[in-house]
C-alpha cells in the first residue's frame, strides 16, 4: 500500500503541468554578450569561483535502523528522505565523476556523505533529469542490485535507458 501511495503522489507531481513553464529571461533580453566576448572568457577569463571547504556531516550514522522521518544530504542533489512510510533517494550519484565514462569528466568536489552500502532499504529512487550529475547509470544499477523491489521514477525519455541497463522497475 505504501508503494502505491508513493507512486500516486509522485506520479501526480510528475504528470501535472501546474507550474510547468518555459524559461524566459525576466528582462526580455538575450545574454547581451558577443561571440568574441564569450571566446575571451573561455580562453582568458576566470573559470569558476574559488574552491571552498565543504563540511560533511556524519550525523546520519546516529540513525537507528527503525528510525523514520528524516532527511540526509548525501551530496550534490542526492538526498535520502524517509517520511515514516517510504524511503526515497533523489538523484543518486555515487561515482567519482559525472560522466558516461569513468576516466573523464568532472570529478566530484567532495565524496558522498555515505556509501551505497550504508543506505537503508530504498523504496523509491527519483531521477529529476538526465544530466550526468543526476542520472548516474552505474549508481542506479548498483541500487537496483541491492534491492530488486525499488521503484525508479525517471523522466519519460529516460525510461528506456534504464531498461537497457537492466533496471526493470522504472516508471
Amino acid at each position: 500500500m505504501k508503494h502505491f501511495l508513493a507512486f500516486v503522489v509522485i506520479t501526480f507531481f510528475c504528470l501535472n503541468d501546474v507550474g510547468a513553464q518555459t524559461y524566459k529571461n525576466t528582462n526580455d533580453q538575450q545574454n547581451g554578450k558577443t561571440f568574441g566576448q564569450l571566446m575571451t572568457w573561455v580562453f582568458d577569463g576566470e573559470k569558476g569561483p574559488k574552491k571552498v571547504e565543504i563540511e560533511t556531516s556524519t550525523e546520519w550514522q546516529e540513525l537507528i535502523p527503525d528510525q523514520t522521518n528524516y532527511a540526509v544530504w548525501i551530496g550534490h542533489a542526492t538526498y535520502l528522505i524517509n517520511n515514516g512510510d517510504v524511503t526515497i533517494l533523489t538523484d543518486p550519484i555515487f561515482s567519482k565523476r559525472a560522466s558516461p565514462i569513468g576516466f573523464a569528466g568532472p570529478k566530484r568536489m567532495i565524496p558522498p556523505a555515505m556509501t551505497l552500502n550504508d543506505l537503508p532499504k530504498i523504496d523509491v529512487v527519483v531521477v529529476s533529469h538526465n544530466h550526468y550529475d543526476h542520472l548516474d547509470i552505474w549508481s542506479l544499477k548498483k541500487l537496483y542490485k541491492l534491492n530488486l523491489e525499488t521503484i525508479f521514477l525517471v523522466p519519460a525519455g529516460d525510461r528506456l535507458k534504464l531498461i537497457k541497463a537492466g533496471i526493470k522497475k522504472c516508471i
